[in-house]
């Protein structure tokens, strides 16, 4: 009776009734608003429709799009968590935002999966003076340190050390990684086409790739992209031999390019 003349008086829904229509047009269920207002399901059916609220259809179309939504929103956090190194697994986003198990890969974007290691298990970790032990240990090997020497080391077994991808990556540069290991950074022999390329001029062809072709840019369509948009670049193989496995060359690069995308 309270409620009805409270209708009637203001020509519309009560408080509660109006809190009922909300809640149903946002996609919750009868369920869970009749447990929200403690009343039968089947009470809050009729509230709804008495006010010509939102139908079935309606309710659930939204609650589809509330999901999307916070799913979207989800996906944005684990992009930035993995370009901030937050993340390098799928395990470690899962183990990060509480998701279970496959959810990682079904709501990580694009951007996001370029820049993990896909391996399973967790990335190790390297400290700088591990790194610097590397570097020494590798410059016994060859000298001056060459990036590509490096690898090959590292590739064969003979030095326990981080891949030059990611020596690269950290310190901003090979000659700089080199020097501030107390190491002569060698320049890359110049005696045909191939070995002309400096370090930083394959780097430079990289970056224009990946941002032409997305963060899951393939190997295999390095050297198509060359044919049709770059002719000048070195090829995918001249690549692949001086930086390095094409999943950690990706990688490195998607990260510094979600690094400038974040300071704009």
């Amino acid at each position: 009776m309270i409620e009805s003349m409270a209708e009637t008086a203001g020509g519309g829904p009560s408080d509660r009734d109006a809190s009922i229509l909300a809640m149903r047009a946002a996609g919750e269920t009868l369920e869970t608003i009749a447990q929200c207002v403690g009343l039968t399901r089947e009470r809050v059916r009729q509230i709804v429709s008495k006010h010509g609220g939102a139908t079935k259809a309606q309710a659930r179309a939204a609650s589809v799009s509330r999901r999307q939504q916070a799913e979207t929103e989800l996906s944005k956090a684990i992009e930035r968590a993995v370009l901030a190194r937050e993340c390098e697994t799928f395990e470690e986003i899962e183990q990060a935002f509480s998701l279970a198990p496959g959810e990682a890969r079904r709501l990580t974007t694009s951007t996001a999966r370029g820049a993990l290691h896909t391996a399973s298990g967790v990335a190790r970790k390297w400290s700088h003076e591990e790194v610097v032990k590397a570097l020494k240990e590798a410059a016994t090997y060859e000298y001056p340190l060459v990036f590509s020497k490096y690898q090959t080391l590292v590739d064969r077994g003979v030095i326990d050390g981080p891949s030059a991808v990611r020596i690269h990556q950290v310190y901003g540069g090979w000659v700089n990684a080199c020097t501030s290991a107390g190491v002569e950074a060698g320049a890359a022999p110049r005696d045909n086409y191939q070995s002309s390329w400096t370090d930083d001029d394959l780097w430079h062809y990289v970056r224009r790739y990946v941002a032409d072709a997305g963060p899951l840019a393939s190997f295999r369509g390095f050297d198509q992209w060359k044919r049709e948009t770059c002719p000048e670049a070195p090829s995918a193989p001249t690549l692949r031999n001086r930086l390095g496995q094409w999943a950690e060359i990706r990688r490195a690069v998607v990260l510094e390019q979600g690094r400038d995308d974040e300071q704009r």
